[in-house]
């Protein structure tokens, strides 16, 4: 038998739904801890998350999850300790470096264009109870430096093949050192644009399949769909995600630039 791979989200950050809109707030919230990692990198969870793990506990009821391996950051292994605390049979938690963040330019302060990813997992460590470290292992450090993945595109659909690649390369390699498993992989709302599929709702659980299997799943798909006269209702589905990516890459780019001013201004000073 095969192994049946679900993907979620983390819960929301602590600066969801946040907007810097002043130098004040940036200082606030990005500060340079003890670690010497910037907290805007890695922030931990909202304290307003109760009714998203219920509902994120709810959806994966009845898929007997027995194998969690998340992002080596804080917020996605945050995330996968509330989902443990409510599922006994779950003893550990697996760290993959591979389901990390989309890095980009837009996000983070790069040092020679690319991220330390075991200097982001040893800051989330300094988040956590000795309690709940014991709980974490570190499954895979392949990733443990990434280099900027954004790709400046702007028109595309999905417009970050490296980091696609780099997240089917790990389902691929996690699929294939498990057998006859219900695993769930805890990353990031993009992850699931790697399988075509919309950017990831908090609480949202989506299957998956490796590539062994995705591309002839995908085709299957394909056939049933034109079989059946549903491709139009797919590519309206299409069209309108498309503008809509199209919109938010838009603001992400206004929001870098403008970020890009402010710290200009303050340099002036």
């Amino acid at each position: 038998m095969s192994n049946n791979i679900y993907l979620t989200r983390h819960l929301p950050r602590v600066d969801a739904g946040l907007e810097i809109t002043s130098l004040e707030m940036t200082r606030k919230w990005a500060t340079i801890d003890s670690s010497g990692i910037n907290n805007k990198h890695n922030p931990y969870l909202s304290d307003n998350i109760g009714s998203y793990i219920d509902t994120l506990t709810g959806n994966l009821v009845d898929k007997n999850i027995n194998v969690i391996i998340s992002s080596p950051f804080l917020r996605c292994i945050q995330t996968a300790l509330k989902i443990k605390e409510l599922t006994p049979r779950i003893t550990k938690i697996y760290i993959d470096y591979g389901l990390s963040e989309l890095i980009s330019n837009f996000d983070f302060d790069l040092t020679n264009d690319s991220l330390d990813i075991e200097a982001i997992y040893q800051h989330s460590l300094t988040k956590l109870s000795e309690e709940e470290k014991s709980y974490l292992e570190v499954l895979n450090r392949t990733h443990s430096t990434i280099q900027n993945e954004n790709e400046n595109d702007f028109v595309s659909e999905y417009p970050y093949p490296k980091y696609y690649s780099r997240i089917r390369n790990t389902v691929d390699r996690i699929n294939d050192t498990n057998t006859d498993k219900n695993i769930l992989l805890v990353s990031h709302a993009y992850s699931s644009n790697t399988y075509q599929k919309p950017d990831l709702a908090y609480s949202q659980v989506v299957k998956i399949e490796p590539s062994a299997s995705g591309s002839s799943a995908s085709s299957s798909s394909a056939s049933s769909s034109s079989a059946s006269g549903g491709g139009s209702d797919d590519t309206d589905f299409k069209m309108k995600y498309l503008k809509y990516k199209m919109k938010y890459l838009e603001l992400k780019k206004m929001k870098y630039l403008e970020l890009k001013k402010m710290k200009y201004l303050e340099l002036k000073k």
